[in-house]
């Protein structure tokens, strides 16, 4: 009985020392030890991100933002179509 105790207070002390936040060093904040942060883009890099925030912002109906997706899909099958293996099963195939 005693060695589970023992065992289990071994454990929590080295959780707790695993978990805890290191202090910092004096002089140094958060901020400068990370470096400049640059602000996030809040302008969507992608069509479909476009496409998601007109529909957001009540710009396009869901049935425009559908219609729209599926011209993107439309086209990017035909700019890249998707390849299949040309074997019989999959004793073939590996």
């Amino acid at each position: 009985m005693l060695f589970v105790i023992v065992m289990v207070v071994t454990l929590l002390v080295a959780i707790v020392f695993t978990v805890w936040p290191t202090p910092a060093k004096p002089g140094t904040s958060i901020a400068s030890a990370a470096g400049p942060v640059e602000p996030a883009s809040t302008e969507p890099t992608t069509l479909e991100g476009t496409l998601a925030t007109q529909v957001i912002h009540g710009e396009i109906s869901s049935r425009q933002y559908v219609h729209a997706l599926e011209g993107l899909a439309s086209r990017e099958n035909e700019r890249d179509p998707l390849s299949v293996p040309q074997c019989g099963g999959p004793d073939e195939c590996g």
